[in-house]
């Protein structure tokens, strides 16, 4: 398909390429920081990102806050299975 169809398929449902790529590199971060334990930096890396503090900087404009506190706040499927019974 030829860019400017695209962007005119695009418009009319009131969408931009620009706002599709954050959406799906935000669902990406979001799955890394839940579903690994890879550091800031290695997830700035594999998201492309110049470094650490440009994945920080996109990632508070997500979501408010820093990607240490959403994921302090998120914990993964197997740190909460990793607690002991009784406590959340």
């Amino acid at each position: 398909m030829n860019r400017r169809r695209m962007n005119r398929m695009l418009e009319r449902e009131g969408m931009t390429y620009h706002q599709i790529m954050q959406k799906v590199l935000r669902s990406f971060a979001e799955r890394l920081m839940l579903d690994t334990d890879m550091t800031l930096g290695r997830i700035s890396a594999v998201l492309d990102y110049s470094d650490a503090s440009a994945f920080t900087r996109a990632f508070r404009n997500w979501h408010g806050c820093s990607p240490r506190e959403w994921r302090h706040r998120h914990p993964s499927s197997a740190d909460v299975a990793q607690r002991p019974l009784g406590r959340s």
